[in-house]
């Protein structure tokens, strides 16, 4: 994988959010793919690997035929600078019927325009011997060039030269893939809010249960794989019962949220998350973070609560705590995914005991208030 464009892209430049990989046939199934993928970096911003996700270039390619099966002979390429395609339409069966010198050609031509974007008249030649239409747009964020060509018999058929007839065919072929696209962003969009919605809690804004029940596992395998260290904090708020019955469930949510900022707002890494447990108790997950980096993690949370301040009604400004219980593991086949956070709900349970307001760390003695 670090041969690949995308990683190399990403771990040039780790501040990119995403790279795109060239088109490939998949080794799992077979079929024409290509590859999105976005960095981790750990807490000092350095480059530790990337996340992908494989998308079938055919799937793409049959939707937007459906649109565009009227016009014939229009070709769309999306390809990475140097001429590495990351996606076609019409599709091909495999990469041995791509035509790769269009690629090229269009590459090094747009280079030579200085252009974000434009229309090419590529005449015959030695690099490609069809006469085309090309207009193109590129995104030097990304490193990518979208084209789309259609030749000049299509065009302006065997009876037709007018210009006019030219800007056309190829308004009629931006809007076609524009409107293919937009309905797969609609789309898109109306599933990431259903997930955001349903792995959301509604208080808070928090990641819920549901989501942890979902994705925990997840994070449990690569732990085993990498043999790194996870952590997980457990808190939980002090006397939250009394204090839902001294000023009222509404001032209570209000601490809910109050906490939930203060918990986030230091859980920053792409892959570390934070989540509203149920009633007054959250969890928070580490992953590559050993038991060090959690106690310094869990320190930061519980003096931002400690400074926390709300005001209600009757110039009330009541201070709340937490207590947190803290479990790092190097996991292993032995291990269950409950074994993490019942440690840390553990530890939790000693900090309670030990006088609340201040963390505990599994298997060892709580330090004092206020350390």
């Amino acid at each position: 994988m670090s041969s690949r464009l995308y990683f190399t892209s990403l771990k040039n430049n780790p501040r990119l959010p995403y790279a795109i990989g060239n088109l490939v046939i998949a080794k799992t199934t077979g079929l024409l793919t290509f590859h999105i993928a976005t960095p981790i970096v750990d807490r000092t911003g350095r480059f530790r690997g990337i996340i992908t996700q494989q998308v079938a270039a055919n799937d793409l390619a049959i939707n937007l035929s459906k649109s565009l099966k009227a016009i014939a002979g229009a070709q769309i390429l999306v390809n990475l600078q140097g001429g590495n395609i990351a996606f076609m339409y019409p599709r091909p069966n495999d990469l041995s019927e791509i035509d790769f010198r269009l690629c090229l050609y269009v590459d090094g031509r747009v280079k030579q325009q200085a252009r974000s974007n434009g229309i090419i008249d590529i005449a015959a030649n030695k690099e490609y011997p069809n006469r085309s239409y090309v207009a193109y747009a590129t995104s030097d964020k990304y490193g990518l060039i979208t084209t789309v060509s259609l030749p000049v018999k299509v065009v302006l058929g065997d009876y037709v030269r007018s210009s006019s007839l030219l800007i056309i065919f190829i308004a009629l072929a931006f809007l076609s893939l524009v409107y293919i696209f937009w309905r797969f962003y609609k789309k898109a969009v109306v599933v990431a809010e259903s997930l955001i919605i349903s792995f959301s809690d509604a208080l808070t804004g928090l990641k819920n249960r549901r989501f942890f029940d979902t994705e925990f596992p997840k994070y449990w395998k690569e732990a085993i794989r990498s043999k790194n260290p996870i952590s997980a904090l457990f808190i939980d708020i002090d006397h939250f019962k009394i204090f839902n019955d001294d000023y009222g469930h509404d001032c209570g949510d209000q601490a809910l949220i109050a906490v939930a900022r203060a918990i986030e707002q230091f859980v920053t890494r792409p892959l570390d998350f934070c989540c509203r447990w149920g009633g007054e108790e959250f969890a928070v997950i580490l992953p590559d973070t050993d038991e060090h980096g959690a106690i310094s993690l869990a320190s930061e949370i519980l003096e931002a609560v400690r400074l926390t301040k709300l005001d209600f009604p009757n110039n009330q400004h009541p201070k709340i705590t937490v207590s947190i219980g803290i479990a790092s593991l190097v996991v292993n086949q032995a291990n269950t995914t409950d074994d993490l956070i019942d440690m840390a709900d553990k530890a939790m349970y000693v900090a309670k005991q030990s006088g609340r307001d201040r963390l505990a760390v599994f298997g060892k003695a709580p330090p004092r208030v206020g350390q």
